[in-house]
Order: C-alpha cells, then sequence, then structure tokens
C-alpha cells in the first residue's frame, strides 16, 4: 500500500439532528447564516484543540485527529476537542427547537493517499489533505477535506468513486 500507512486516529462528530425542519421555517439566507454560525463554533473547537475538519455534511462536522499529520496525543486533544465544540453547540441551541449530538471514536484506520499513482504524482500540498473553504465563503475558514469511502479507506472528494457514496 504504497502511499498509506495504518495508524490510530480519532474522529469526531457533531451534528444538528432536526436542522432542515427549522430550516424550513427560515428565510433561506437566514437559515444559511444560522448553520454557518453553528459549524464555526464547532470548527472553531476542533481547530483549537489541533483537530483537521474533514467535511462538512449538511448540519454534520467530521474532524480527525492524527492524520494527516502525526500526533501522539491525538486522543486527549479529540476528547478536548469534543468537549468544546459540543459545550459551545449546545449553549448556541439553548432554548430554540434545536439539538446537538455527537460522537467521538478511536481507532486504526490507513491514513495517507488513496487512489491513483498518476494521482499522487501529480497532486499539489499536502498529500492526504487539500485546502477546502467552508460552506461559508472562500478564505474565511481552511480546513482538510477527506471524504471517508470505506471504514479504512479516505480520499480526496476528486477522487471519490464508490457506491457508498
Amino acid at each position: 500500500m504504497d502511499g498509506l500507512e495504518r495508524r490510530s486516529v480519532s474522529v469526531l462528530r457533531i451534528g444538528f439532528p432536526g436542522f432542515a425542519a427549522v430550516a424550513d421555517q427560515l428565510d433561506g439566507p437566514d437559515a444559511t447564516e444560522r448553520l454557518g454560525d453553528l459549524l464555526d463554533l464547532v470548527t472553531d473547537a476542533v481547530l483549537k484543540h489541533d483537530g483537521t475538519v474533514l467535511m462538512y455534511d449538511q448540519a454534520v462536522v467530521l474532524a480527525v485527529w492524527n492524520a494527516p499529520h502525526p500526533q501522539s496525543n491525538h486522543a486527549r486533544l479529540a476528547l478536548q476537542g469534543a468537549e468544546a465544540g459540543m459545550r459551545a453547540a449546545a449553549l448556541a441551541v439553548k432554548g430554540s427547537d434545536l439539538t446537538v449530538r455527537g460522537g467521538l471514536a478511536t481507532g486504526e484506520t490507513l491514513v495517507g493517499m488513496a487512489g491513483s499513482r498518476i494521482r499522487r504524482t501529480v497532486s499539489s500540498g499536502t498529500p492526504a489533505a487539500t485546502d477546502w473553504p467552508s460552506r461559508r465563503g472562500p478564505g474565511r475558514r481552511r480546513a482538510g477535506c477527506l471524504t471517508r469511502v470505506t471504514p479504512t479507506r479516505w480520499c480526496l472528494p476528486s477522487e471519490r468513486r464508490s457506491p457508498l457514496r
């Protein structure tokens, strides 16, 4: 597995279930602004604790520690990031119709560049991740972006070719 290494990582998922129902009651720009504010709170907590935001999926933030760059203390950092993100999100939704849910897991996976050898030779930047602006606009927030293809394989969005999408 050229370019891939087996590594223990910590993965955090924090989301706002039911946001779509709440967004239906708001004007489009207001719903977008509200969701952006919530995702920013979680993203700030992840980045403050040296995590990498993998992706935003609707009203969910997915983040990882110990990938793409090694972190010997990733489990502690992930727990701190999870606590800070959940605390900030819970305060933000207090008194509203929204709820927040999160999960944190640590386990072994493959880390590195997945895909064809040709893509690996022509890719620029960090091989395992790329700078990807959040939905709030270019340049506002930058984070690594990987997509889960199988339980042990992550790839860049441009390399996603899976029936599991």
